[in-house]
C-alpha cells in the first residue's frame, strides 16, 4: 500500500505535457503574411456590335441658290443637277417638281450639253423639287414671284432678275 501511494503521488506531481512532442523540424505558418491583396487582371469589355448608320434619305439637297442677275438675264428656270458621292452626274433620275395645285415628273440627262445629271424646268410661280419614288430631301419653295428687281451691271439690264423672272440651281447628291 505504501508503494502504491508513492507511485500514485508521483503521478500526480508530474505534469502531463500538452500538444505534440517537440521536434527539430519547423512547422510552416498557417496564415498568409500581411500585405496588399492580389489584384485581378482587368478584362477589357467586349465591343458592342453596331449597325452601319443608314442615312435618313437616299438623296440630299447639297446646294440651292438663286442665280445672280447676270447669270439669269431675265430667265425663269429651275436648273437641277443630280450627282453621286463623287460629284459625277447621274442620268435617268426621276424628279418630282411640285407647285400649288400640280406636279410633273422630269428626268435628268435631258440636257447633255450641260452634263448627264442635269434637268431643267420652266418656272411660273413657286416650286419644290425632290427625287421621285425614293427617300429624298425636298427643296424649300423656290419662287419667281419676288418683288425686288436686280440689275446686271455687265449688260446694263435693270430687270435681269425681277418679278416673274428668277432662276435657281439645285444640286441633289446620292448618299450611298
Amino acid at each position: 500500500l505504501g508503494l502504491a501511494r508513492l507511485v500514485s503521488s508521483a503521478a500526480q506531481d508530474t505534469p502531463t505535457p500538452e500538444g505534440p512532442p517537440p521536434t527539430d523540424t519547423p512547422i510552416p505558418p498557417t496564415s498568409t503574411p500581411a500585405g496588399p491583396p492580389p489584384t485581378a487582371t482587368p478584362i477589357p469589355p467586349s465591343p458592342t456590335p453596331t449597325d452601319t448608320p443608314v442615312p435618313p434619305v437616299n438623296w440630299r439637297v447639297i446646294g440651292t441658290r438663286q442665280l445672280t442677275p447676270c447669270e439669269n438675264g431675265f430667265g425663269h428656270t429651275l436648273f437641277i443637277n443630280v450627282v453621286d458621292l463623287g460629284g459625277n452626274g447621274i442620268p435617268g433620275v426621276p424628279l418630282l417638281v411640285e407647285w400649288g395645285g400640280g406636279s410633273e415628273i422630269i428626268y435628268t440627262g435631258a440636257k447633255p450639253d450641260k452634263g448627264p445629271g442635269w434637268a431643267e424646268y420652266p418656272m411660273y410661280g413657286g416650286y419644290t423639287v425632290r427625287v421621285y419614288n425614293d427617300t429624298s430631301d425636298v427643296t424649300p419653295e423656290l419662287s419667281t414671284h419676288l418683288p425686288e428687281s436686280q440689275r446686271c451691271e455687265e449688260t446694263n439690264d435693270n430687270v435681269a432678275n425681277c418679278y416673274g423672272h428668277y432662276s435657281y440651281e439645285v444640286i441633289f447628291q446620292r448618299t450611298y
